[in-house]
C-alpha cells in the first residue's frame, strides 16, 4: 500500500477532482456531470476554505 500526504486540492487537481466526483455520481445516479472547469471554479472560490484544519 502507498503512503497518502494530504494536502489542500490545488488548480492542478482540478480534472483528478471532477473525474473522483463523477466516478461517485456514477454510484449515487443524481444526474450530475462535473468538468475540470466545475472544480475549477470550486477551487478558486475566494470563500471556500480548503486549508487542513488540525
Amino acid at each position: 500500500m502507498h503512503d497518502l500526504t494530504w494536502r489542500p486540492l490545488t488548480r492542478e487537481d482540478a480534472q483528478t477532482s471532477a473525474d473522483l466526483l463523477n466516478a461517485m455520481e456514477t454510484v449515487d445516479g443524481i444526474g450530475e456531470n462535473y468538468t475540470a472547469e466545475d472544480t475549477l471554479q470550486e477551487l478558486i472560490d475566494p470563500y471556500a476554505d480548503l486549508q487542513l484544519v488540525d
